[in-house]
């Protein structure tokens, strides 16, 4: 996944080549994870105790049973990358403390790690006033890649940046995530650091609040200073007391189909972005949020989006100043909650087809991308992390669900050519300037 980072950096620099991008392309399709498998850890208790002997290969807390605490610690004591699998159970932190070895307090991940869930609506991880997962290898020099699938982390509660998951300057992919009522000073559903390169698809960032140091209480869903990619994502009823009630970005964020809104902050209640903030916003939603839905340095648009409030929506394909219509946060479908496209949404059948739609084939729940939404008899993909069905017409029912609930398995995705679809579209844009 560090290959994909370091493909949009490349995109940022104005002499890409095509030789740079035809090497791009082959290093994106062999893409992934560490490719060796060292153990796969079965958890099949739901209480919170340490492992009996890190290093052993058997993760045992000295009863038998194998909880997630264990797997951590035994997985951080193994050499490459060890899978956790989870069952459809909550998981509840209770063990004090702030070491950074995973005994105590926060799960500290320090090697490469899966951490597989069945589904966000099954597979819970109640932090239980601690953080959940803190990323930490301890090592300048490289940078461990964890994967996080399918599960929802609630409660938690940490005194510095990163609520229910903090990754300072490691590699991060999750997919299929619900983080909800977390609470941090920074970033209290995500902090992505300076060192850090996250991805995050096909999730629900919601209701998390950046409270605890006034002054500093930035980034209610998401803080990033790193590399963030983001595709598929609803952010919303989150909380900041200073900056950013969504997201808080002094950084570089390349976001597909988002859905940001009613996030409150007194300022930039959608984005708040810092001096040195580069966010690129393609087919996305940001509505609703108080104190506006954009604040500080300007986001750039690729097309397709649509706003409430001033968001520098300049693109002769965005809708600013609109109402995108669009319903309640609640389980419309799939493991993690969205906002629905009302019948007569602005945001129906909008977004472009020839790039982003083409890579990202299906919404945040799992539903085929494009649909006809408009009856119009010509689908196009709808801005957003919702795709309209038309009445009658089920997703999942129809085969046109792509992505089911808490699946086993995480094929390489289409969207690690979203890169590809940047660059066309920066040229694209340049050139309709130029002339």
């Amino acid at each position: 996944m560090n290959r994909l980072f370091d493909f949009i950096k490349r995109f940022r620099t104005p002499g890409l080549r095509v030789s740079t991008v035809v090497l791009a392309l082959t290093l994106l399709v062999f893409a992934g994870a560490i490719d060796v498998n060292a153990d796969t850890f079965v958890v099949d208790s739901t209480l919170d105790a340490v492992d009996d002997n890190p290093g052993d290969t058997f993760c045992d807390d000295g009863s038998g049973s194998c909880t997630l605490r264990a797997a951590v610690m035994e997985s951080n004591a193994l050499a490459g990358q060890d899978e956790i699998i989870l069952s459809d159970e909550t998981y509840t932190l209770t063990i004090p403390g702030g070491d950074d070895d995973a005994a105590n307090g926060d799960l500290d991940i320090r090697d490469h790690l899966i951490v597989r869930g069945t589904g966000a609506e099954s597979t819970i991880i109640d932090s239980n006033s601690t953080r959940a997962f803190h990323l930490v290898d301890g090592d300048d020099l490289s940078q461990i890649e964890v994967e996080i699938y399918d599960l929802t982390i609630m409660n938690s509660l940490a005194g510095n940046a990163g609520g229910a998951i903090r990754n300072v300057a490691e590699v991060l992919t999750v997919d299929g995530l619900s983080l909800r009522d977390n609470s941090a000073p920074r970033g209290a559903g995500i902090y992505v650091g300076p060192g850090g390169e996250t991805e995050i698809s096909n999730s629900a960032i919601h209701n998390n609040t950046a409270t605890g140091d006034p002054g500093e209480e930035r980034g209610g869903g998401i803080y990033n200073s790193g590399d963030l990619f983001i595709v598929n994502v609803t952010i919303s009823n989150n909380d900041a007391g200073d900056l950013g009630g969504g997201i808080f970005n002094d950084s570089v964020i390349s976001a597909f189909f988002l859905t940001i809104a009613e996030n409150v902050s007194p300022i930039g209640g959608g984005i708040h972005q810092a001096v040195g903030g580069d966010t690129d916003l393609f087919g996305s939603i940001i509505a609703g949020n108080t104190s506006g839905d954009c604040a500080g340095v300007l986001i750039d648009s690729l097309g397709f989006n649509i706003s409430t409030s001033d968001c520098n929506l300049t693109d002769p394909t965005d809708m600013p100043d609109t109402d995108p219509l669009i319903g309640p946060l609640q389980d419309n479908g799939g493991a993690t909650w969205t906002h629905a496209l009302l019948d007569e949404s602005p945001a129906i059948d909008l977004a472009d087809n020839d790039f982003a739609c083409f890579g990202i084939a299906v919404d945040q729940r799992g539903v085929v991308r494009p649909v006809d939404g408009d009856g119009d008899s010509d689908a196009v993909c709808d801005s957003g992390a919702f795709e309209l069905e038309p009445s009658g017409d089920s997703g999942e029912g129809s085969g046109c669900s792509m992505a089911g609930k808490g699946s086993a398995s995480k094929p390489l995705p289409l969207y690690l050519l979203v890169p590809v679809f940047i660059l066309v579209l920066r040229l694209i844009r340049s050139r309709q300037t130029a002339s």
